[in-house]
């Protein structure tokens, strides 16, 4: 499926095309490329049964991607990753962009669906302001993170212009993630599936969820339930385990494992009767979180996209 894209790409004479490796890096099959910029955001814990048990052991493979003389951009924030990265770089002679050092920002305004930040542009004694239409705190890292990857390709000639950025940056939209598709009910959908995003969903919740009523929640099979049960499944009155569509925790296991730190937990197996059921529970003023499972979004979308008042992408 990967030199498939690839052929795609090349028949459809694309001038960029954004890769992003599937798992890893170092040995993904995206990796026989040459790159014009590698860029990684930072490093989380996941997929430990292949990539290794400690953030070391996953930023050794993440540090793949970073290839001889091409320019390395990162959001990495960790000093002891960051110093890692920062020494990969040097070896391979790459160029190295961390955005806090390069991209500067201070967030302007915040709400559940857009946001504003400044970015300063030392080299040019000016500050520039960005919109995106996208929650949590986490994407003005990631738009900077972008930021610094066209300014990288612009100094190498590409012709990117400042509206180019700032209008790829505010139609960016991704169903699914941090997505609210109702202000009454509150109704959020995030296919928050591990450490680093079940951490950025709390943080939403808490700054923008005023009402916890149901939880709609899926897990795959080979997912750490751990930070969901210490983090989000607590903060919702009642609980309702469903399924996702590929190596799904099968409902009534799941339900059991979340039985034992909370008292009101409901099986409904299949993710449109549950979504439809926690929207039921979650009232007309109520609020209804969906998440879990990338893989049981489209299902729960599908049947919302059917209610009306839903503004599901």
């Amino acid at each position: 499926t990967t030199v498939l894209a690839f052929l795609y790409f090349a028949r459809q004479e694309v001038d960029i095309a954004v890769i992003e490796v599937c798992m890893g890096g170092l040995l993904d099959t995206t990796n026989v490329i040459s790159p014009l910029v590698s860029v990684i955001t930072n490093i989380g814990i996941d997929h430990t049964k292949w990539l290794g048990a400690t953030k070391n052991d996953i930023a050794r493979e993440k540090a793949g991607i970073v290839k001889p003389n091409t320019p390395f951009v990162t959001a990495e924030n960790d000093p002891g990753i960051s110093t890692y990265l920062q020494s990969v770089a040097r070896e391979r002679s790459a160029s190295w962009h961390n955005i806090n050092d390069d991209v500067p920002a201070q967030v302007l305004a915040a709400s559940p669906k857009q946001q504003q930040f400044a970015v300063s542009d030392a080299g040019k004694d000016r500050s520039r302001t960005f919109t995106i239409n996208l929650g949590g705190a986490h994407q003005i890292v990631n738009a900077r993170t972008a930021l610094a990857a066209t300014t990288v390709l612009r100094n190498a000639g590409w012709n990117i212009s400042d509206a180019d950025e700032e209008a790829g940056l505010a139609s960016a939209k991704w169903s699914g993630r941090l997505d609210v598709i109702s202000d009454q009910p509150f109704v959020l959908v995030d296919g928050a599936n591990n450490a680093g995003s079940i951490t950025a969903l709390r943080s939403f919740i808490d700054e923008h969820m005023p009402r916890r009523d149901v939880l709609v929640y899926a897990k795959k099979e080979d997912k750490d339930l751990t930070p969901a049960l210490d983090l989000v499944i607590p903060l919702f009155e009642h609980v309702i385990v469903t399924e996702g569509l590929f190596q799904a925790e099968p409902a009534d296991q799941l339900a059991k494992r979340i039985g034992q730190k909370h008292s009101a937990v409901t099986v409904i197996p299949n993710a449109q009767h549950a979504t439809e059921a926690g929207l039921t529970m979650a009232g007309a003023d109520g609020g209804l979180l969906v998440t879990g499972s990338l893989y049981m979004i489209p299902e729960a979308l599908a049947y919302l996209r059917t209610q009306p008042g839903m503004d599901v992408g």
